[in-house]
């Protein structure tokens, strides 16, 4: 079975296209949550966390503006281990509500309705987050692919 690949962004955006807006969205994104984490006093996390994101983002937008899919990688990884930990916190909310439907019962329904309203917009967000990180390895298996068919073009003999 092999991994499914895209060849747009959003069903109707160049690939191309997509990834130097999810790139430009990646570096705003970014700025927000530094924003959002000095302002909530956790100015150290958010200062470390803003630094690896926009460092990646940098990477991934020069890579697509050279054709260099090295650049790329660390966006890609780091894409797809956030899309991993999305899903292991939708697993923990459900084990979650599962304890306390089990242990409270139904008692606490404020408790319990507020996991399952968390656990749906997690799963929302996931298969987002999912679509996002099929988008980001097509561009950059595209740019991959692309690059090394101009390599061998150049190398092979006349």
């Amino acid at each position: 079975m092999t991994f499914p690949t895209v060849l747009q962004c959003c069903c109707c955006i160049d690939l191309r296209v997509g990834g130097l807006i999810i790139g430009w969205l990646g570096i705003i994104c970014t700025f927000i949550s530094l924003i959002w984490g000095i302002a909530n006093g956790q100015a150290a996390v958010a200062a470390a966390s803003f630094i690896i994101a926009n460092i990646s983002n940098v990477c991934w937008l020069y890579g697509i503006f050279k054709n260099k899919s090295a650049f790329m990688l660390p966006a890609v990884i780091l894409t797809g281990l956030g899309v991993i930990l999305l899903y292991m916190y939708s697993i923990l909310l459900i084990y979650n509500i599962i304890v306390i439907f089990k242990n409270i019962g139904l008692v606490d329904i404020p408790i319990f309705t507020l996991l399952s309203i968390l656990l749906v917009i997690y799963f929302i967000i996931s298969v987002f987050a999912t679509y996002l990180f099929i988008v980001i390895r097509s561009i950059y298996l595209k740019i991959k692919d692309d690059a090394s068919a101009t390599n061998t073009r150049h190398t092979s003999p006349a």
